[in-house]
C-alpha cells in the first residue's frame, strides 16, 4: 500500500499485534471516479468528479493526495472538512460515504495549487469473497474480528 493512502490508524505493512498477509487476486467489481470539470483559479483549482461504488451499500471511500483539499462538497452539500495537515507537507484527505447509492455521487473538491491530484476510489463490503479451488483455515480462537469485522476492500487509482 502506497505510505500516502494508508489510513492513519495502520501502518504500510500493518497494524502491529494483528493478523495480516498476501491474499490472491479477486474478481470483483471495482468502484469507479471520473473527472467531469476542473476549473482553474487564483491560486487553485476545482476539480468536479462523479465518483461511484461498484454496488449500492457499500462504504465508499475517497482518498486524495498531492494537493491540498481546502474546500468539499458532495451533491452539493458541503462537507466540513479539517484543512489543518497532519504534518509539514501532507496534502492527504479522506471520505468515506456511508450507503453509497449505486449511481454514485458528485465530488467536487477545491485544491490548493494546480498540481496533479491523485485520487483512490474504495470499495468496501462486508465478508470476503469466493476463490474458486481456494479455502482458507479457521481464525485463530485467540483472534477476533474487529470494527466492521471481515471485509473485502477493492481500490481503484487516478491522476486528475
Amino acid at each position: 500500500r502506497p505510505p500516502a493512502f494508508v489510513p492513519p490508524w495502520s501502518t504500510p505493512s500493518g497494524l502491529p499485534g494483528y493478523l495480516n498477509g498476501p491474499a490472491p487476486i479477486a474478481d470483483v467489481p471495482a468502484p469507479e471516479a471520473a473527472a467531469t470539470g476542473n476549473a482553474v483559479a487564483e491560486g487553485g483549482r476545482t476539480l468536479t468528479m462523479h465518483v461511484s461504488p461498484a454496488q449500492e451499500g457499500h462504504v465508499l471511500s475517497v482518498w486524495t493526495n498531492g494537493a491540498s483539499v481546502i474546500d468539499a462538497a458532495i451533491d452539493g452539500r458541503p462537507v466540513k472538512i479539517n484543512t489543518a495537515p497532519r504534518a509539514s507537507g501532507d496534502t492527504a484527505w479522506s471520505l468515506d460515504y456511508i450507503n453509497a447509492p449505486a449511481s454514485g455521487a458528485t465530488l467536487t473538491l477545491t485544491l490548493k495549487g494546480t498540481q496533479p491530484l491523485t485520487v483512490a476510489v474504495v470499495d468496501r463490503f462486508s465478508g470476503l469473497p469466493g476463490f474458486p479451488g481456494k479455502s482458507f483455515g479457521s481464525r485463530p480462537t485467540s483472534v477476533v474480528q474487529i470494527q466492521t469485522g471481515d471485509q473485502t476492500v477493492v481500490r481503484r487509482t487516478y491522476v486528475f
